[in-house]
């Protein structure tokens, strides 16, 4: 499984709110604090030319109410919820694997773009497996998914996947589950 799309509970419009007002808070405690130092930044290519740099994507935590309502209303399951923003400008993630968990339970706020993809790929034979990769000419298309606004999708976070055209900024929240509880 690349990803599913689920048939979850939306989140309430206070905590919509929630969400949106954390989106603009700076990222300097991140959950995730390594995708700012380490996967900010990097000159990705394809087509054997430069395809951009990639944008970083931090998670900041929300509030202990908006966990409680996750573990109620959707699962109990996950080990931390959080608000991911990309920035703008940036219009890539650049192909990775999730470091902290083995799936992602994402509900889109703000897409980036219309054309905002979550996309999935595998290494070529003979490139060795690692957890981020700079050239996209190493990898093989498997598939993609324009998540919908407002919509539950779990994702594999441990398949190789990149986030395209979000130029426009990226909001998102994330919920980091080691098990896929659907």
């Amino acid at each position: 499984m690349l990803y599913q799309v689920l048939d979850l509970p939306k989140l309430p419009e206070d905590l919509k709110d929630m969400a949106w007002q954390y989106a603009g808070v700076e990222q300097d405690d991140a959950l995730n604090p390594w995708v700012l130092g380490y996967t900010h930044g990097r000159a990705l290519y394809k087509d054997n030319q430069s395809h951009g740099n990639s944008t970083g994507l931090p998670r900041k935590q929300i509030s202990a109410d908006f966990n409680q309502w996750i573990h109620d209303n959707i699962t109990d399951k996950f080990h931390d919820v959080g608000i991911c923003i990309s920035q703008v400008g940036f219009s890539h993630s650049g192909p990775h694997r999730d470091q902290s968990r083995n799936f992602t339970l994402m509900y889109v706020l703000k897409q980036g773009s219309e054309n905002a993809t979550t996309t999935f790929w595998k290494e070529k034979p003979g490139v060795p497996e690692v957890n981020y990769y700079d050239n996209y000419d190493e990898l093989e298309y498997l598939d993609q998914i324009n998540i919908p606004l407002e919509t539950w999708c779990i994702l594999n976070g441990k398949a190789i996947h990149s986030v395209e055209n979000i130029q426009e900024g990226r909001i998102s929240v994330q919920v980091s589950l080691n098990v896929n509880p659907w």
